[in-house]
């Protein structure tokens, strides 16, 4: 097995991406041929599903299992591309651990986290297998690779979604989301076109290209003051269409988080399949109905717990929540019922874009944590208006916004986010002054989660084999 510090990361990402990106076109091509055929919502098979038989890419049916309820099946499809992942790893890295859903779920035996140091491939081939069986858009390829316990690889392949490129005249193939740890988080539009597939999925394509743009972007802003305005022309437009399918993530400026959060942010959480109302009081869904009300409740409304968030949002795939929180287009993500295989990937692209990740269960009343980062607050550092925003691979390490095992089934992740800072008066002729920074942006984030714990329920999830962060 290979040592950590000899494993080669961009190798890992290289692979990963064109690995998640072959996986995700055979799932939209069965997609493709269910539509064509007349689509019929896919319903219990008494045939087990398997990964022999006849080709995903073939016919217009899904053979479907219950595991342990209707809301969690599992398909041929789901197994067959399982298949196809884990046969390029352990052939690419045979010394390499591997977990994956379909492979854990069927074993059988103990669900005890089995995460360690070694070097570790977590992986959900289709995420989303209820939306793909009513070919709702919404599913993913997620690989996640793991070292020393820390989700330091991330791929995200959703092969359904390619309106948002917004440069590309035939259609992209998919949304790709991903990250190594230290050289960025990014988002792209892989080409349709096989044989550009292996330059434009590399992380020295996607670091090449937002380079390379920033830059412009700084060119452009410097030249748009000397010329008192304007912009470039069309043909600059028509250039920059190949190069404009690559985005470092968040999408947009970082933004500060407002004081008055939850207030007016997006907030994203699941169902999830624990259905069970055995107990009302004590049930993870009735636990998690509460928990929505108040959060959509508005502000000052049930007890003081009202949070009127903006929206919840259901996407029915836990690594497309956390895509969309990296990005920044979700403020959010609270959740409880999770694997390691629905938030590795995600986790990893989260962090690099400067998320933080923290247990989504609020700690004992007279606990410190809900002291974190108040003494952060106050104006006791400062900063100039020219200086850097803090980036997650220079600023601070993933050890200190990764508050919670991948294996803990309950988390809540906050987007990256400047810090909030206050207008000081400006120097002679109206210049731009000094800005005071009256919280950090990781103080901003324990901020938010301390707002979300007042309105939440504790969820009953607990795993063997995770050591949980006192609460009390």
């Amino acid at each position: 097995m290979q040592a950590a510090e000899e494993i080669d990361l961009e190798s890992i990402h290289d692979f990963a991406t064109k690995l998640a990106i072959q996986a995700g076109t055979a799932l939209r091509t069965n997609a493709f041929h269910r539509s064509r055929q007349g689509h019929h919502p896919a319903s219990k098979s008494k045939t087990k599903p398997t990964r022999r038989g006849k080709d995903c890419n073939d016919g217009n049916t899904l053979n479907v299992q219950e595991k342990d309820s209707s809301v969690d099946i599992v398909t041929d499809v789901d197994l067959q591309v399982e298949k196809l992942i884990l046969e390029r790893i352990r052939s690419a890295w045979p010394g390499h651990k591997i977990i994956a859903e379909e492979t854990f779920s069927s074993s059988g035996g103990s669900k005890d986290y089995q995460i360690d140091d070694s070097p570790t491939w977590i992986v959900d081939p289709l995420d989303g297998t209820v939306n793909f069986t009513h070919l709702f858009p919404l599913i993913c390829v997620s690989i996640g690779f793991t070292l020393k316990k820390l989700p330091v690889v991330g791929v995200i392949y959703a092969p359904l979604l390619s309106s948002m490129d917004p440069y590309s005249r035939t259609g992209s193939g998919g949304t790709l989301w991903s990250s190594v740890k230290g050289r960025g988080a990014y988002q792209s539009y892989p080409s349709l076109d096989p044989r550009s597939l292996a330059d434009t999925t590399t992380l020295r394509y996607l670091v090449r290209s937002t380079a390379c743009k920033e830059e412009e972007e700084e060119q452009e802003q410097e030249q748009a003051k000397v010329e008192g305005g304007g912009g470039g022309g069309g043909e600059e437009e028509e250039e920059e269409e190949e190069e404009g399918r690559v985005f470092k993530l968040p999408l947009q400026p970082k933004r500060p988080l407002p004081l008055t959060s939850p207030n007016g942010l997006l907030l994203a959480s699941e169902w999830g399949k624990d259905r069970s109302d055995h107990d009302p009081q004590t049930s993870n869904l009735s636990r998690k109905v509460e928990t929505f009300w108040n959060l959509a409740c508005k502000n000052g409304g049930r007890q003081g717990k009202g949070g009127q968030v903006h929206g919840i949002r259901s996407l029915g795939s836990a690594a497309l929540d956390l895509a969309f929180c990296a990005s920044g287009s979700v403020d959010i993500f609270w959740e409880g019922g999770c694997w390691e295989w629905d938030v590795c990937a995600g986790i990893a692209i989260l962090l690099e874009s400067g998320g933080y990740v923290e247990d989504s269960n609020p700690p004992d009343p007279g606990s410190k944590l809900w002291l974190e980062g108040q003494e952060e607050e106050g104006g006791s550092n400062r900063m100039e208006t020219s200086s850097p925003l803090p980036c997650s691979s220079e600023s601070d390490d993933y050890e200190q916004r990764l508050r919670v095992s991948l294996g803990a089934r309950r988390f809540l992740c906050i987007r990256s986010c400047s810090p909030l800072v206050s207008e000081g008066e400006g120097g002679d002729g109206g210049g731009e002054g000094v800005h005071e920074n009256v919280e950090s942006s990781l103080a901003s984030q324990k901020r938010v989660v301390r707002e979300i714990w007042r309105r939440t329920r504790g969820l009953n999830y607990s795993r063997p084999g995770i050591k949980y962060v006192d609460r009390s």
